[in-house]
C-alpha cells in the first residue's frame, strides 16, 4: 500500500508546482530587461543554471521517496509493457517522426511559413539556440525537461493529486499546472503548453509508464530546438 503524503510531501509540491514556477515568472522578466538594456547573460550561462535547478529539485523529490521507502512504481518507473502500452509507444513515435518531417520540410518552406515561425517562437527567442554551441547545450536542457518535468508534473503530481481527488481530476490539474508552470513564454502559450502537458499525461495514464511520456518530451524539446536553430539561420542565409 502506498504511504500517504506527509507534511514534507505538501512542502515539496508547493515548492515545485507553485513557488518555482513564479520564480521562474518574473526571473524570466528580468532576464528580458537586462537583454533590452544589453546586459543580460548568455544563453548557454540560462541553461547550465536551468539544468542546475532541475536536477537539485528533482534530486529533492528522490531523497523524499527513498526517505518514506515507497515504491517507484507509484512514481512511474514500471515496464509492464501491454496493448495499452504499446498504443501510447505508437502514439508517441508517431509525434517525434512528424516532428522530424516538419524539420526536413523547413528546407523548402517558403518565406511566409518561415515568418509564421518566427512569430509563434517571438516571445520565447531570448532563450532559444542561435549558435551551434546554444544548440548543443539546449539539447542538455531538453533531456533534462524530459527526465525532471515528466517525473514532477506526472509521476509526483499525479501521485500526490490522487490521494484528495479522482485520478482524472489529478490529471487535469497535472496538465494546467504544467502549462502555467511555462507562462513565462508568453501566456498566450499557456493552452497550448497545458494542452501538450494533456498529451503527456493521457500517456502516462494510457501506458502506466512514466518512460514513454519521459522519452517524447525531451525528442520534441530537443527537435523543436533544432526546428528553431535551422528556422534562424534560414532567415540569416536569406538576407545574405
Amino acid at each position: 500500500m502506498v504511504a500517504q503524503p506527509i507534511v514534507l510531501d505538501h512542502i515539496y509540491v508547493l515548492f515545485f508546482a507553485v513557488i518555482y514556477p513564479v520564480y521562474g515568472y518574473f526571473s524570466y522578466q528580468r532576464i528580458l530587461r537586462l537583454i533590452e538594456q544589453g546586459n543580460g547573460p548568455s544563453r548557454n550561462k540560462l541553461y547550465l543554471e536551468t539544468m542546475i535547478w532541475h536536477w537539485a529539485i528533482m534530486l529533492l523529490g528522490v531523497l523524499l521517496w527513498l526517505y518514506m521507502e515507497r515504491s517507484w512504481a507509484s512514481m512511474g518507473f514500471s515496464f509492464d509493457p501491454d496493448w495499452m502500452f504499446y498504443l501510447g509507444a505508437l502514439i508517441a513515435g508517431s509525434v517525434i517522426i512528424l516532428l522530424v518531417l516538419q524539420i526536413k520540410g523547413l528546407k523548402s518552406a517558403s518565406d511566409e511559413r518561415i515568418q509564421s515561425l518566427h512569430k509563434q517562437i517571438e516571445s520565447a527567442k531570448p532563450i532559444l539556440p542561435h549558435s551551434r554551441a546554444e544548440l548543443h547545450m539546449f539539447y542538455k536542457i531538453s533531456i533534462t525537461a524530459g527526465i525532471v518535468e515528466e517525473l514532477l508534473w506526472r509521476g509526483i503530481l499525479i501521485w500526490y493529486l490522487s490521494h484528495y481527488m479522482p485520478v482524472w481530476a489529478a490529471a487535469i490539474i497535472s496538465a494546467v499546472s504544467f502549462g502555467l508552470a511555462h507562462s513565462y513564454q508568453g501566456m498566450s502559450k499557456v493552452p497550448m503548453v497545458t494542452a501538450v502537458g494533456a498529451v503527456f499525461t493521457a500517456l502516462y495514464l494510457m501506458t502506466g509508464s512514466i518512460w514513454v511520456p519521459m522519452i517524447l518530451h525531451a525528442c520534441m524539446d530537443i527537435l523543436q530546438g533544432r526546428l528553431v536553430y535551422d528556422a534562424l539561420r534560414h532567415r540569416l542565409t536569406a538576407k545574405i
